[in-house]
């Protein structure tokens, strides 16, 4: 097989599987294992052989994300219920002092969605979003796009949300690394995305929805008037803690990883605190000792989310050990099996034939290599509305092709969750919650959600390649 070949089926591939997920409307899990079916046929890796390599990648993908998803659910219903997620919203108002309330918003979001699925992050954050818009007269045009793009950047650059950590495992990159990039990358395509449009965003007026501000009246200008208000809340650093203790157990990890000698007996500690799974179970236990201290909140908060549970002399116990685990598993089984189809398609991608002489093609032509996977991912992006599908094509496509492309496991993993930063549309579900929770309508969401995120993704792009060709990322 000629690498001229191989590319006629990656583009034939990637239209099927666009043209089943958005005309056919198929779930993207039989989408990809019929997609994966058609790739291994067409490179000659035969029907017995495809269907392996599928339960190989399937169950291998499963095996790195699974545990370390479930846990970053249980931290998300653990932030839900203790009402952690106001307490962050809070922190940052008395930060701001009560001004640019967008940015509690979006900073909430960026903080929230770092562990938690982007879908449940819109969900916790624009009701927040639309009481202070309404006591504070802010258009919803600016609490759109920063609530939008402030989650979107850290679920698609900063691990452990589910494509980009499996991005992160399938190529080898170091966790941490890829944890600590992606924080700075996506912070600072942020705040230059901010300073540079936000003006612009506010000249069009866009009211909050009616339902979500019923009886709110406008603040009188103090920050605390401002607070949204709950009882029982937690301390805002208290709140962060199952957040953070992940993100930092990871950071440190690598840190040492690199600067310590191979011998060194610390090694062996900070291994184990920077395992994916042991990492992420400390947040889950942070999340759990946090709604001890708040366990009446919890239990009404429990019910409230979800009616059919019902609470006796054991609420919390029960709370923590059947609701939290139900809502973890409603929440988590669909991104669960979409990122494990995704490995099994990469799976069968990286072991079709003249995949490493495409990757000489593609070197040895004048494009440079660090711009090919992103324009990949950007492009599968676009067409099937999921980011984990495209991080998970991009990982098969290219996975195999490191070396003779010059290219790190960090910085093409962080590559492609570049690419999957592009364009965020209406073939997304994610776009459509979005815009109905912020009372957008499709010329607004295009305008304030689409075209923001694009061109925050392009700056985070843009910030990345002067990192690596300055040397500063290798």
């Amino acid at each position: 097989m000629t690498p001229l070949s191989l590319v006629i089926i990656l583009i034939l591939s990637v239209a099927i599987l666009v043209l089943l997920l958005v005309k056919c409307r198929m779930h993207p899990v039989l989408g990809l294992f019929l997609t994966a079916i058609f790739v291994g046929l067409t490179t000659g890796q035969g029907l017995l052989n495809t269907l392996t390599t599928i339960c190989s990648g399937f169950g291998g993908t499963l095996t790195s994300i699974g545990i370390p998803i479930l846990a970053g659910c249980v931290i998300a219903m653990g932030m839900q219920d203790t009402g952690a997620v106001i307490s962050i919203a809070n922190g940052f108002i008395r930060l701001f002092r009560g001004k640019r309330m967008e940015l509690p918003v979006a900073l909430t979001a960026y903080v929230m969605s770092i562990p938690v699925f982007g879908d449940v992050t819109m969900i916790l954050c624009a009701p927040i979003a639309n009481v202070l818009a309404k006591r504070t007269k802010r258009s919803m045009s600016s609490m759109a796009a920063w609530l939008s793009t402030g989650q979107f950047l850290t679920h698609g650059l900063v691990p452990p949300t589910p494509g980009i950590l499996a991005v992160t495992l399938a190529l080898g990159a170091s966790l941490g690394g890829v944890i600590g990039w992606g924080l700075l990358l996506t912070f600072l395509a942020f705040l230059i995305a901010y300073v540079l449009l936000n003006s612009w965003i506010l000249k069009e007026y866009i009211e909050p929805r009616p339902d979500f501000v019923v009886g709110i009246e406008e603040s009188n200008g103090s920050v605390e008037d401002l607070l949204i208000k709950g009882e029982n809340l937690p301390n805002f650093f208290a709140a962060l803690t199952p957040i953070f203790v992940p993100v930092i157990l990871l950071t440190v990890s690598s840190i040492c990883t690199a600067a310590l000698p191979a011998d060194s007996p610390v090694l062996g500690l900070t291994n184990l605190l920077g395992d994916r799974t042991f990492s992420l179970c400390c947040g889950a236990l942070c999340a759990i000792a946090l709604g001890l201290t708040h366990k009446g909140t919890v239990v009404q908060n429990a019910i409230r989310n979800t009616p059919s549970f019902k609470g006796d002399k054991m609420s919390y116990f029960r709370t923590v050990s059947d609701n939290w685990i139900e809502r973890t598993c409603n929440v988590a089984m669909i991104p669960l099996m979409v990122t494990a189809m995704g490995g099994a398609f990469g799976k069968v991608l990286q072991t079709a034939p003249a995949i490493g002489e495409l990757g000489s093609w593609i070197a040895a032509s004048n494009i440079p290599a660090i711009l090919v996977p992103f324009i990949a991912t950007a492009i599968i992006f676009a067409a099937s509305g999921s980011m984990t599908v495209a991080a998970m094509t991009a990982v098969g496509i290219f996975g195999g092709m490191m070396d003779v492309l010059g290219l790190s496991p960090l910085v093409l993993a962080l590559v492609i969750g570049c690419g999957t930063l592009t364009f965020n549309h209406a073939n997304s579900s994610g776009w459509w919650v979005l815009t109905q929770f912020t009372n957008l309508d499709v010329k607004q969401g295009y305008k304030y959600m689409t075209f923001v995120n694009c061109f925050t993704g392009f700056v985070a792009f843009g910030l990345l390649l002067i990192f690596y060709y300055t040397g500063i990322l290798a």
